[in-house]
């Protein structure tokens, strides 16, 4: 799967691997009244603590592009999940220090966009290989470009070799 997103700040050329566990919300519960038969559920993730140990989780993220919006830098990422934890690419970006835009969930900056700026970009289901099923080629589905015009003065990524970040112990690597 890979998906696409725009993310506060700037984003140097390379991939960030951000590995770190995600966890149900171990803040203040805010009630959400939805769920099934309704139940009322507060949905939120955070990273993993000691004291609140969440699932591994992996995401690889690369930098598309980098502009502005609204006077905000922002980059256009490509995410690519190597696990399926709810709220993973929200939460491991905030981690990363680069929050979607428009996530009213987990961003504190709310003027830039109406909307959730992350998006199914494309999937890929093997086929070759497979056994029991016919070898044939493997399916692909994608999407056009979802921010080609959202951004201003779009430029290509800066190039960098490594960068560490590290925030509440958990570390996310550019390289």
């Amino acid at each position: 799967k890979e998906y696409r997103a725009l993310v506060h700040g700037e984003v140097p050329e390379g991939r960030l691997t951000v590995d770190a566990e995600v966890a149900p919300w171990a803040g203040p519960v805010e009630i959400v009244p939805r769920g099934r038969e309704g139940q009322n559920i507060d949905f939120r993730q955070s990273i993993g603590t000691p004291e609140n140990p969440g699932k591994p989780s992996l995401t690889y993220c690369e930098a598309v592009r980098v502009g502005t919006m609204k006077g905000h830098t922002v980059t256009e990422v490509a995410l690519f999940p190597q696990s399926g934890r709810r709220h993973q690419l929200r939460i491991h970006m905030l981690h990363a220090g680069l929050p979607i835009v428009g996530d009213a969930t987990y961003c504190q900056v709310k003027e830039v966009c109406e909307r959730m700026c992350l998006h199914a970009f494309q999937m890929k289901v093997p086929f070759s290989g497979v056994k029991g099923l016919l070898n044939g080629p493997d399916l692909i589905w994608g999407t056009s470009e979802p921010f080609s015009t959202l951004l201003d003065d779009p430029r290509p990524p800066r190039p960098v070799s490594i960068v560490k970040l590290s925030c509440c112990g958990m570390d996310a690597m550019f390289g």
